[in-house]
């Protein structure tokens, strides 16, 4: 179904529908129409292209009322409007739930059209794993049992592909349910006052797998993610010192990740805390750059040495211009500081290329290896072959 005030439109856009394949279009002049035809019996439309600009009832109204009546089919937004209300309405739509097939602008290209129809049936269904409802009670016992492991994620120089720093993520390795991610009970964890108990955990473990590399010079970083109500005992840079010096690990090569919503909302309150860690040489990074309120007087004041592009950054940069623009500017923010900068969510070869492009120092995702056991880590270091 085409959706456009213009007949001109109407017949254009028939023609060139028909002559990619489609075998039956239909053309309604407003958006009301649409609705109702949507509405009828054995409506089986698997696509709506729709003008955002229209009189009575706009695309954005339009939009809208797909959603209320629950339409699983593909939707293309269609507009000689701004390329960044185009994009808008696009992220509009994806929240309200839409299968958001592509934009079109006018006048519409033939290859573009066919680039968008090719995506009809690619919906992903995405079935999250459910994990059952976890008390504090368990955690306590998991800890007590030694279910929580330090699972590695390899972090690779952008122009060498070898191996520079590892990222430490806690998992739950229940009896019954497997590997639990830390999504499903750290924010828990983080809230109660079972989070220093577990910062020390994987601390250690952290340390002692940084510690196989007995060769300074092959031995990576490793990093832990901190919580932020940890930060604030003041006791918690001596017992870093304390671990470190337990194992012969240099602190050096130990970083110590906080999110940027954590450091934007409370540096003031932790500063203690970081300066001391960072004189006794332990290194700071900034988890998940982008997705929080920057202060940039805070992230200057906080004595930083790497900043973690988040994923999302990555992905809209491989989308279109304009996300590679913003991806551009914050890995440059990231190099103008003299910061270390690490692209996060890496899932294949044109994001590595892309990142590597714009300058980020380091790599890591899928694509480079995912979180692994200690065990795994140890077959994973075996068969990489450092080519970016």
């Amino acid at each position: 179904m085409v959706v456009d005030d213009d007949p001109d439109m109407l017949a254009l856009m028939r023609a060139m529908l028909l002559d990619a394949g489609a075998t039956r279009v239909t053309g309604v002049p407003d958006a009301q129409q649409a609705i109702a035809r949507i509405r009828e019996p054995g409506s089986d439309f698997d696509v709506v292209i729709s003008d955002l600009n229209m009189p009575h009832v706009d695309g954005i109204q339009l939009l809208r009322q797909l959603a209320a009546v629950k339409y699983v089919g593909g939707v293309v937004l269609l507009t000689a409007e701004d390329l960044r209300i185009l994009q808008a309405a696009d992220t509009l739509a994806q929240a309200h739930g839409l299968h958001m097939l592509g934009v079109l602008t006018k006048p519409v290209g033939r290859e573009h059209l066919q680039a968008v129809l090719a995506r009809v049936g690619q919906r992903p269904v995405v079935t999250p794993r459910q994990y059952p409802r976890l008390t504090r009670r368990e955690v306590r016992a998991a800890m007590d049992q030694g279910h929580f492991q330090a699972y590695f994620q390899p972090q690779v120089g952008a122009a060498t592909g070898r191996l520079s720093g590892m990222e430490s993520l806690v998992r739950w390795e229940h009896p019954e349910h497997g590997v639990i991610p830390a999504g499903a009970f750290v924010m828990m964890v983080e809230e109660s006052e079972l989070a220093p108990a577990i910062t020390r955990l994987m601390l250690e473990q952290a340390i002692r797998v940084g510690r196989h590399f007995r060769d300074p010079a092959q031995m990576p970083r490793v990093s832990v993610n901190v919580p932020m109500r940890v930060l604030h005992d003041l006791a918690f840079a001596d017992l870093v010192q304390v671990l470190a010096d337990a194992s012969g690990y240099p602190l050096n090569r130990l970083v110590l990740e906080i999110t940027e919503s954590q450091l934007m909302g409370q540096v003031t309150t932790t500063l203690d805390t970081l300066i001391r860690l960072r004189l006794k040489g332990v290194q700071l990074a900034v988890d998940d750059f982008g997705t929080g309120y920057s202060n940039m007087a805070q992230l200057k004041q906080a004595p930083i040495s790497e900043l973690k592009v988040d994923r999302s950054f990555v992905l809209a940069g491989l989308e279109d211009a304009q996300g590679r623009v913003i991806l551009e500017a914050a890995i440059t923010l990231g190099r103008n500081l003299g910061l270390r900068v690490i692209a996060e969510g890496i899932e294949n070869q044109a994001a590595w290329d892309l990142v590597r492009d714009l300058g980020a120092d380091e790599v890591q995702g899928d694509f480079v290896g995912a979180p692994m056991s200690d065990a795994a880590l140890g077959a994973w270091l075996a068969d990489w072959r450092p080519t970016p």
